[in-house]
């Protein structure tokens, strides 16, 4: 079962197409809906964002986007794991060294990935509040990537079980 199949049996409700089931037509189009929604979080705060601007931004019918998401914070949880999946995992590019400076390079390269657009940062506090089913599992899949990235970077220490 991938990763879309997950979010919707978690969710237990009938909504969005799974990803697996989309054409590559529906597919690049829905990835339009969700690199508009990037630029939209990149640059402006999320009480701002507004799906309509997202839709036109995309070039396709609210109706449209819509089908593809469920709710505004569907498709931004969807835009921050997009855009959090285009940056290298961290602790594979330093594989030796004291844990503790590895540790703080995941770090330094986390916070300078935020830094520059602090409403990414903003959006990302939101979401993890937000109680969406949804929401929630891609928030998990967030996180859980996250997590693995800074774990990677302190090899010795040991991964309390889950």
């Amino acid at each position: 079962m991938g990763v879309a199949e997950a979010r919707d049996d978690e969710a237990g409700e009938a909504g969005p197409p799974d990803v697996a089931s989309l054409t590559d037509a529906q597919r690049a189009r829905r990835m339009r809906i969700v690199e508009a929604a990037i630029e939209a979080m990149l640059t402006t705060e999320y009480s701002q964002i507004q799906m309509r601007d997202v839709t036109a931004a995309a070039g396709v019918a609210l109706g449209t986007t819509y089908r593809y998401f469920a709710s505004k914070n569907h498709l931004l949880a969807e835009a921050l794991f997009a855009w959090a999946s285009r940056f290298p995992t961290f602790g594979e590019e330093r594989a030796g060294g004291r844990s503790v400076d590895q540790l703080q390079h995941a770090y330094r390269l986390a916070v300078r990935a935020f830094e520059p657009h602090p409403t990414v940062y903003e959006t990302m506090m939101i979401l993890q509040g937000v109680s969406e089913p949804r929401v929630e599992a891609i928030f998990r899949s967030f996180a859980h990537r996250q997590t693995e990235a800074f774990s990677r970077s302190i090899p010795r220490i040991a991964t309390p079980p889950p």
